[in-house]
């Protein structure tokens, strides 16, 4: 083989070999991308997006990040993306044991508040009666008597662990006792002002 030939030979392995490097640079993140859809989806399946939703948060926006920039032909970043937002969604994953006692005792405090507010109710409603307010009494006394048994079974929940369950459940509750709350007091205070006036 000549210098020329060896030259030429050496030349088409170097173009080849660059040609590759080039090809393999431009390739799309598909697997990084995958594997960041998984590790969230796993991390969703453990309740992340619930016990430690601003990570969460931030990993999703992360994996769309990714797959804007594989749309806009931009693989490096993409790549970094993917990756930071596998990153994330472990980080998520790791905070959910941790953030479930926060969490569990915040579900606690909210009972508590509800109590709270139902014996607040019953005090309010005790004097719409004994100041002759006109109101359902009954439905009234129905309503405390369901939500009372629905607390009972929200706690259950609670010491089983079903914490994001009893939670939004719990929410719903507390605006409900609150505003038949309110609503009482409402009668009870206008009762209050127009008495004097009805006096004259």
């Amino acid at each position: 083989m000549t210098k020329r030939n060896s030259f030429r030979v050496f030349a088409v392995i170097f173009f080849c070999i660059l040609i590759g490097m080039v090809a393999g640079c431009a390739k799309p993140p598909t697997q990084e991308i995958i594997n960041a859809e998984k590790t969230l989806d796993k991390a969703r399946a453990q309740d992340a997006d619930f016990y430690a939703p601003d990570v969460f948060a931030q990993a999703e926006a992360s994996l769309k990040e990714a797959k804007d920039l594989v749309a806009a032909k931009k693989y490096d970043e993409a790549r970094k993306s993917a990756a930071e937002a596998q990153q994330l969604a472990e980080k998520a994953a790791a905070l959910v044991g941790p953030n479930m006692e926060k969490k569990k005792a915040e579900a606690e405090e909210m009972v508590q508040a509800i109590e709270k507010d139902m014996e607040e109710l019953k005090g309010l409603a005790a004097r719409a009666v004994k100041k002759k307010i006109s109101f359902d009494r009954e439905e009234l006394q129905g309503m405390i008597g369901k939500w009372e048994i629905d607390l009972i079974g929200l706690e259950d929940k609670i010491q089983s662990d079903q914490v994001r369950l009893a939670f939004n459940e719990l929410k719903d509750l507390k605006d409900q006792v609150s505003a038949q709350k309110e609503n009482i007091k409402a009668l009870v205070e206008f009762r209050q002002v127009k008495k004097p006036s009805e006096e004259k």
